[in-house]
């Protein structure tokens, strides 16, 4: 859709039967993916994706989420996801998502950082300046940054194991960030069957590949739970929070 602010981009989705759970309404992580379309939407649109230049071997990642869920929308329902850049910090750059229903019911809401990977070198690079000037926080108003803590994971109640397959990396060669969501919710169980997360955060500190084995733990109670992705000898590769 077009809009009068030309870092602003929204969309309409409607939700579908392949995305909800037994209560008939769209899943966190199929939530999440929605958020991520837009976005993904979003920088093609303003020539900002590793496939629009000669930029080369280059790619956004994400470092940390935190989405807030109001309300869960259900089978058919349409929704609009509005999202923008909402600034840049040295090696960061900020993007801002707000999922609404037909009345303009704020469904969901996100804040997220980025930074810039050269993918051969699978380090951080600097962010080229022609980007910075894609700014949409003076036009809209920003949602606060993603928290920086997390408690740590003192005690262990629950534990699952996996291996990364081919269907859980993405265009980057490494595990989709959606996919972090699923992992973290495949090991704690919500205090009413069916019932889909408050808050999420996330913070992702380093990417996985095809073939390595994770562990996902988690210090869980009827409220909130902490939950780590590991791999390798107890290397956190995501520390998240999860409340309901």
């Amino acid at each position: 859709m077009i809009t009068k602010n030309p870092f602003l981009h929204i969309t309409q989705f409607k939700v579908r039967a392949c995305e909800i759970n037994e209560n008939q309404e769209i899943t966190f992580p199929a939530l999440v993916q929605l958020l991520q379309e837009a976005s993904l939407e979003n920088i093609i649109n303003l020539k900002l994706s590793a496939w629009d230049d000669d930029r080369g071997s280059f790619a956004w990642v994400l470092l940390r989420k935190e989405i807030e869920v109001f309300r869960y929308p259900k089978l058919g329902e349409e929704i609009t996801v509005e999202t923008y850049p909402s600034g840049f910090e040295k090696i960061f750059a900020f993007r801002d998502y707000r999922m609404f229903d037909l009345e303009k019911n704020l469904l969901a809401s996100a804040s997220s950082t980025w930074t810039y990977m050269n993918l051969k070198t699978r380090r951080i690079a600097k962010i080229p300046k022609k980007f910075l000037k894609f700014d949409a926080s003076a036009e809209n108003e920003t949602l606060p940054r993603p928290r920086n803590k997390i408690s740590p994971l003192v005690d262990i109640s629950a534990k699952v194991e996996m291996r990364i397959r081919k269907y859980h990396l993405d265009w980057n060669g490494h595990v989709n960030n959606n996919h972090y969501f699923k992992f973290l919710l495949e090991v704690i169980e919500p205090p009413i069957p069916g019932k889909g997360p408050s808050l999420v955060v996330i913070h992702i500190k380093n990417e996985c590949l095809l073939g390595e084995q994770i562990e996902v733990v988690a210090d869980q109670s009827l409220q909130s739970s902490i939950v780590s992705i590991l791999k390798g000898q107890g290397k956190v590769v995501a520390h998240a929070l999860v409340q309901w």
